[in-house]
């Protein structure tokens, strides 16, 4: 048996895994409502999950369940403005990712009546490109500063079913974003849609996804190696997805007829994925965050697994009002999640490891561009380097 020439994993985000392990509920839950099959009929369903969890991924895989069943899916992001304008140029099979922002009361109900306009058009035309059952609008790590435009889109969706034209909406976004765009008064049209939480998977169904899509494109895998290679995720879908496809890249740099992969060669795909995914989704956002941010992020390296916000206020010398500005920001950009009232940790998987591996280095590199200086000028601290009295003392991260 010959390998495969394309490689069966997509090691970056958003990117379908060749296996939904432990979706199964949420394609079933939504496939329910566009069928009309549920004990109610809810408007959608919302999507929460922590970072690197898979939530674009099956965002991405039921666009493909709405278009198989007959429904014009329409995707998009809901992290940056003109959600609508997109979401319309879409159904008019224009391409057009414009951002749209600072409109009017009459320019918002405007884009609202255009989109409506172009939903009803495309589901009673005669085109066969699509079926007559509706319209499934995905959007994609919604954030709360979008609420507004969240909230127009959510009447026009209501309008349309009024209308008879059926629409339904799945909306993605971080636990805590999700809790912050439900809570909104402006948005109780996600109160009535159904929810799903995805967890972090099961390692034996990672292990068995990872030795069958390798099996298949031509890589045997014995079952320790597999299980190896799936622990090494963590039960992170986006993991799963690197450590796959180093795996399969490793094992295809042989010309045998039967490809092998050995435990050493599963340790250096490991090894490799780790490498990628630091370089490609630790570092950016970091070197990407202003310098007070930045120093926040390595003031919470000194706690286990989760920051006390009253020591980081403490490292950083920095006020309580200032510092929710910031807070704010690194939970909307991913950098950090919520772990309990008063608590902080990161949210990206594998993130403390590698910060605590490279905390002397990253925090030289911050003072070689006097970001602490910059720091102390901006915000008036007495000891620009949080990190002085802590490094020696402080505990390493599990």
């Amino acid at each position: 048996m010959g390998i495969s020439l394309s490689n069966p994993f997509t090691p970056r985000s958003g990117g379908v895994p060749p296996a939904l392990i432990q979706r199964q509920k949420q394609i079933d839950v939504f496939t329910d409502i566009l069928d009309g099959s549920a004990e109610y009929s809810p408007n959608g369903l919302r999507i929460s999950g922590p970072r690197c969890s898979g939530k674009t991924s099956l965002a991405l895989s039921l666009d493909d369940v709405a278009y198989t069943n007959g429904w014009c899916p329409i995707f998009t992001h809901g992290n940056a403005g003109g959600i609508l304008h997109r979401l319309t140029s879409g159904l008019q099979g224009v391409e057009d990712d414009g951002i749209i922002k600072n409109m009017s009361d009459d320019e918002r109900q405007e884009m609202v009546q255009e989109f409506i306009d172009a939903a009803t058009e495309l589901v009673s035309s005669d085109d066969d490109e699509y079926g007559q059952s509706g319209i499934a609008v995905i959007v994609d790590d919604a954030k709360p500063y979008m609420a507004q435009e969240m909230s127009d889109l959510c009447d026009a969706i209501t309008t349309l079913n009024v209308g008879g034209c059926r629409t339904v909406l799945v909306v993605t976004a971080s636990p805590y974003e999700m809790k912050k765009l439900i809570a909104d008064a402006r948005l109780s049209f996600l109160r009535d849609m159904e929810s799903s939480m995805l967890s972090l998977l099961d390692t034996s169904e990672i292990a068995l996804s990872i030795r069958e899509t390798l099996r298949d494109s031509g890589v045997q895998i014995e079952y320790k190696v597999a299980d190896d290679l799936a622990k090494a995720t963590f039960g992170f879908p986006m993991l799963v997805q690197y450590i796959g496809s180093s795996a399969y890249e490793i094992a295809n740099d042989t010309s045998a007829r039967i490809v092998t992969l050995t435990a050493a060669n599963a340790k250096r795909a490991v090894d490799d994925a780790y490498r990628r995914y630091q370089h490609e989704v630790l570092e950016p956002p970091l070197v990407a965050l202003p310098n007070v941010e930045q120093c926040i992020i390595l003031s919470m390296n000194e706690d286990e697994r989760k920051s006390k916000v009253s020591d980081i206020l403490a490292r950083t010398n920095m006020s309580k009002g200032d510092f929710s500005r910031y807070r704010a920001r690194l939970i909307d950009c991913g950098m950090l999640d919520v772990a309990g009232h008063g608590y902080l940790t990161y949210a990206l998987p594998l993130f403390a490891a590698w910060m605590q591996i490279h905390q002397k280095t990253l925090t030289n590199q911050l003072e070689e561009k006097r970001a602490l200086k910059k720091w102390q000028d901006s915000a008036s601290v007495s000891n620009p380097n949080p990190f002085d009295s802590g490094l020696k003392r402080g505990r390493k991260r599990r």
